[in-house]
């Protein structure tokens, strides 16, 4: 019963905050980076932010809106595949 109808409706808020977190994690790379000097991609881009590395900055920003498009995508798609009254129109 709970499954069946709370967890059911409990869910979607939680798949549509999903975005937000995923591009929160993303931002949040660059300050445990650098404050626990791990080596990672946080510590990269704050370097190469630091030490005016274009082409290494313009890299890592594109990966990461990239990251953030894909958990937008992937939040979009688990709402529409859970909740069957959320559909896209696909037609134009």
């Amino acid at each position: 019963m709970i499954r069946k109808h709370v967890l059911r409706n409990a869910i979607n808020p939680l798949i549509a905050n999903f975005d937000l977190a995923f591009s929160a994690i993303l931002s949040g790379l660059i300050f445990v980076g650098v404050i626990f000097k791990l080596s990672g991609l946080g510590s990269l881009a704050y370097n190469s932010f630091r030490m005016d590395d274009v082409f290494l900055s313009m890299g890592i920003v594109f990966l990461s809106g990239v990251m953030i498009l894909i958990g937008n995508r992937i939040a979009d798609f688990s709402l529409a595949y859970n909740d069957p009254r959320v559909r896209y129109n696909l037609k134009r």
